[in-house]
């Protein structure tokens, strides 16, 4: 209990399956929240349990690829006075049709994921260049299509990722985790409220991540399945 007790996170598309249940278990723990999504509903109604608890709860809606990252981290610093973690979490649509591999862009997606990822990374950069803790844990998906070509490119994307962000955390003392979740079938799995625990699970993971100093991949990757979960 109270791992995160007084820590600023910032947490990126807290509105998704993912994202809900790393920020409620975040805010059980004792964390100051700034939680970073699209649906203003669900941000609205996290807030509204958490602050009924004692918790502190802040919410900011963008819609995905037009976020304002230095904008969201001064504003996470003007109400806490640090920025202490940031997890970083793929956008994934609840359309469970676009959730299919198969059918997205070649590049365009994936593309703002990894901007996205960037800047929010070289923001918390920026806040932390004077201090000498912190935490990312970047989480990324792989969505295995029918073919080993699209399967090829998700991997591509998440070792990508990873060698971004240990390339922008090289010179300062800043924990990097970086968890890369392959999917045995689609992405679809990580959004189907029919396969308990998965989401939950993940976000227990990224709690250890974030908050146990004595274990740390500083910089490296793990990569995990989701039926191992």
């Amino acid at each position: 209990m109270n791992r995160m007790y007084e820590k600023t996170v910032v947490i990126t598309q807290a509105s998704t399956e993912i994202g809900i249940a790393q920020t409620m278990l975040m805010a059980r723990e004792g964390a100051n929240i700034v939680a970073c999504g699209h649906d203003i509903a669900i941000l609205a109604k996290m807030s509204q349990e958490v602050n009924a608890k004692g918790g502190h709860f802040l919410y900011y809606t963008s819609r995905p690829g037009q976020v304002n990252w230095k904008e969201i981290f001064r504003f996470a610093k003007e109400e806490f006075g640090s920025v202490d973690t940031l997890i970083n979490n793929p956008y994934l649509p609840k359309n469970k049709i676009l959730l299919n591999a198969s059918l997205f862009p070649s590049s365009n997606w994936r593309t703002s994921i990894l901007s996205e990822y960037f800047e929010a990374s070289k923001c918390f950069v920026r806040e932390k260049r004077n201090e000498l803790d912190g935490a990312i844990v970047n989480i990324s998906i792989n969505f295995p299509g029918k073919d080993t070509a699209m399967e090829m490119s998700h991997r591509i994307q998440s070792e990508r990722l990873y060698r971004i962000s240990s390339r922008i955390l090289r010179r300062y003392r800043i924990r990097a985790n970086h968890i890369i979740i392959d999917s045995q079938n689609t992405a679809q799995d990580i959004n189907n409220k029919e396969i308990p625990g998965h989401a939950e699970d993940l976000a227990y993971l990224t709690l250890f991540f974030a908050s146990d100093e004595s274990y740390t991949l500083n910089g490296q990757s793990i990569s995990i399945k989701m039926n191992q979960l």
